[in-house]
């Protein structure tokens, strides 16, 4: 009988320390920074989730390394809107011509990647309401703007939360209510992640996961 008491002591110690290590999540690690000491390049090719492997071998392949390092703000496309333009390239060839990573860089230019970059530094947090025009390094025409997201009917929050959307301008702005001409359509991506203030200086806002590379 002493053995099967001490065996049930164990059993309970054994819940209550993983009780206590699932609600470790609930201590306070303290005020978050977006601040890293990495420079942009740096912070893309060393992320844990693998995102912008793609995308920093066409850095460097393009030799963009400075110009990235260097800009205000990059709105960077991840991998899997690389990985929709190369599928797409792939569907339109002969299936005995390979498209690979090198044939993408072969075929754009170093602006095609530039029009990501510009000169001001933009993040959700200076972001208005409104949308605002910018311009990439490159001279494309752009807007930017945080948008109030629709409230769940069963958020535990009564917080406002917005997400940074950047539009790149086809033609002349749309206006609301009024066909624009063919394909020039206006195209708004939202941000997944914004506000991460590198060591090189640049502000790094993640560009969604179905955005289209190059072509929006």
């Amino acid at each position: 009988m002493k053995s099967l008491y001490n065996i049930i002591l164990i059993l309970l110690a054994a819940v209550v320390f993983t009780c206590c290590k699932k609600s470790d999540y609930l201590q306070d690690g303290g005020v978050h920074t977006p601040n890293t000491p990495l420079s942009a390049f740096d912070y893309l090719n060393q992320h844990p989730g693998k995102l912008f492997d793609t995308l920093c071998v066409i850095i460097d392949k393009l030799d963009m390394k400075n110009e990235v390092n260097t800009a205000g703000t990059f709105f960077v496309p991840t991998d899997y809107a690389i990985k929709r333009f190369i599928d797409t390239k792939k569907l339109r060839r002969d299936e005995n011509i390979p498209y690979t990573l090198d044939t993408l860089v072969k075929e754009i230019s170093r602006d095609s990647l530039a029009q990501y970059l510009f000169k001001e530094n933009v993040s959700l947090g200076t972001a208005p309401t409104t949308s605002t025009p910018i311009t990439s390094v490159t001279n494309e025409v752009f807007d930017y703007r945080k948008v109030l997201q629709p409230r769940a009917g069963e958020s535990w929050s009564g917080a406002e939360v917005y997400y940074l959307y950047l539009t790149k301008i086809k033609g002349s702005r749309d206006v609301v209510g009024v066909p624009p001409p063919p394909n020039q359509t206006d195209i708004a991506v939202q941000c997944q992640t914004t506000g991460i203030v590198t060591s090189s200086g640049t502000t790094i806002n993640v560009l969604s996961n179905n955005h289209f590379f190059i072509r929006f």
